[in-house]
């Protein structure tokens, strides 16, 4: 009786981990919304308490205020891309699957606010993210999601850090869950 305890735990332990593995492997956390026009700053002046205080040195950037194309149909990855932490750019380009792309910050935060009024939920919490867009000194965007709201950066190597940000990623979306 002991054995076939031990047996039938482990085979609930290994479906467990393969069905964690195979929903990590086919990036089941897909939230699907259609976009806005409003630039990065317009949203952040329509949910100011969705973003951490006084995190506006970006607000001069070109990319917040840069429009988005309203009406498109798109999916955001609810996390970073596994794998992709700890990774330098041109290495974390290769965790891209076919279709999918990295998204501009306002994208990202524009389904990062879609996701939060569907589910009351902050999305992307506890970790960074790499987004397409360098500041206007040539570093790429990165976000941060905590109790104090969205963080807003630039400046980050990630190869410097025991733990670097990973990517966000993007895809064409044909089916609205929201």
């Amino acid at each position: 009786m002991g054995l076939g305890l031990v047996l039938v735990a482990s085979l609930i332990i290994w479906g467990v981990f393969a069905l964690v593995v195979y929903a990590k492997e086919k990036r089941s956390w897909w939230f699907s919304f259609t976009t806005t026009a409003a630039s990065l700053k317009e949203l952040r002046d329509r949910s100011p308490e969705l973003f951490h205080p006084g995190n506006d040195w970006w607000f001069s950037q070109p990319f917040a205020k840069e429009h988005g194309q309203a009406g498109q149909k798109i999916q955001i990855l609810t996390s970073g891309v596994p794998g992709s932490f700890i990774r330098d750019f041109a290495e974390q380009q290769e965790f891209l699957s076919e279709g999918e792309f990295v998204p501009t910050v306002r994208d990202v935060v524009d389904g990062m606010l879609a996701y939060y009024r569907n589910t009351g939920k902050r999305i992307s919490s506890g970790y960074w993210v790499h987004c397409k867009d360098v500041s206007s000194d040539g570093n790429r965007i990165y976000l941060w999601v905590d109790s104090d709201g969205l963080h807003i950066h630039d400046r980050w190597e990630a190869r410097h850090h025991s733990f670097g940000p990973g990517w966000a990623v993007a895809r064409k979306s044909f089916i609205l869950s929201s």
